[in-house]
């Protein structure tokens, strides 16, 4: 059964708003509002992402409206049907995404519609792992599916676990690192080894050990030639970062150092 569309009741002139009345403050809060949501409305017959738009717009703003802006927007906020229960969902999938800290989980979240999304927050991190892991966009059907426990492909990289089963921690980890080695994002992470020492080392830690490496190269008789590529890749990236505004006059001299000296990228 294909999911029933809202039917839109899109009867109230977006340009007949009435600000006479209203104090110059409220007046142009309700301008920019109409500015904002005129191109959008039709477009919204056709989806919920210009909806979302109009709503988050609204939510973003909704701290500094004065009463009178509220109560002259409340009839077109009810004609496009953005109800509280939609605001709220739309506030609950927001802080879910902005919470999420791998960036593989939020990027496949993102390309979502904001229904989908939804659904996809109701997820145990199991299976919302899994989905991201698969790097396909799922429907609203299949993310009603997946939060009822029914089966479809997606589910079955949980490795067996029943709904009523809580994952371990360390299923919870190899999840983790295995998005991060499937990941386009984290395109040097070739395996679950690089995943997790990127993610259990502290970043000064790793600068070190980085800097040893380079350091044992250089005192090397022989040339490995296995480096050869990532040595490029890694001089470029160098060039890269030290080239940004923010690192600019901020790098100290290091031509004595030791652990660099002797050495040409």
């Amino acid at each position: 059964m294909q999911r029933k569309k809202e039917s839109l009741n899109i009867s109230f002139p977006i340009d007949t708003l009435k600000i006479a009345e209203l104090d110059e403050r409220s007046s142009a809060q309700v301008m920019a509002f109409r500015d904002f949501a005129r191109p959008l409305i039709d477009e919204i017959r056709k989806g919920d992402q210009s909806k979302a738009k109009i709503a988050n717009y609204y939510l973003a703003n909704y701290a500094e409206y004065t009463e009178g802006t509220i109560d002259t927007l409340q009839p077109l906020i009810e004609s496009l049907n953005i109800s509280k229960s939609y605001l709220c969902k739309l506030q609950q999938t927001k802080k879910f995404i902005d919470q999420e800290t791998n960036k593989s989980i939020r990027s496949f979240m993102e390309q979502h519609p904001p229904t989908v999304q939804y659904l996809l927050t109701k997820l145990d991190p199991i299976t919302l792992g899994s989905t991201a892991l698969l790097e396909r966009a799922v429907t609203f059907r299949q993310a009603q599916c997946l939060v009822k426990g029914e089966a479809i492909s997606a589910r079955k990289q949980t490795a067996g676990l029943s709904k009523s089963q809580s994952p371990s921690k360390q299923e919870l980890r190899n999840l983790e690192l295995a998005l991060l080695v499937n990941s386009k994002y984290y395109t040097y992470i070739q395996e679950p080894k690089d995943a997790e020492v990127y993610k259990t080392g502290r970043r000064k830690n790793l600068m070190n050990a980085f800097r040893q490496m380079l350091h044992d190269l250089i005192n090397n008789k022989y040339r490995n030639t296995a480096y050869d590529e990532a040595l490029t890749a890694i001089q470029k990236a160098i060039e890269e970062v030290l080239a940004k505004e923010a690192y600019k006059h901020k790098i100290p001299d290091t031509s004595r150092d030791p652990q660099v000296m002797g050495y040409d990228f």
